[in-house]
């Protein structure tokens, strides 16, 4: 599988969100740790609320959670992947979100 940097610079990211003109989003800034002071398990589960939650917030009342290939695929990932695979891929998907 391809190998994704993982250097994220979470200084110009939350610059970025200063240089925003929302003022909902210059007082959410300043609530922000300094995300580079956590360790690599509390990065993992602050991704893992955050994508939760986002998924929650999408879910219709009428919808499936997922569809049934997307578990067989997670069980796949969680057995044949390694950490720095699974660590790529979650990167090429957050990528994917963003388009």
């Amino acid at each position: 599988m391809t190998s994704f940097s993982t250097d994220i610079d979470f200084d110009d990211y939350l610059n970025d969100l200063e240089d925003r003109s929302d003022p909902l989003l210059d007082e959410e800034v300043e609530e922000v740790p300094n995300f580079d002071k956590l360790n690599r398990r509390e990065k993992l589960y602050l991704i893992t609320c955050i994508a939760s939650d986002l998924c929650s917030r999408m879910a219709d009342k009428n919808d499936n959670f997922c569809k049934p290939e997307i578990l067989e695929i997670l069980r796949r990932l969680r057995q044949e992947l390694s950490t720095r695979e699974k660590e790529s891929l979650m990167e090429s998907l957050v990528g994917q979100l963003r388009i």
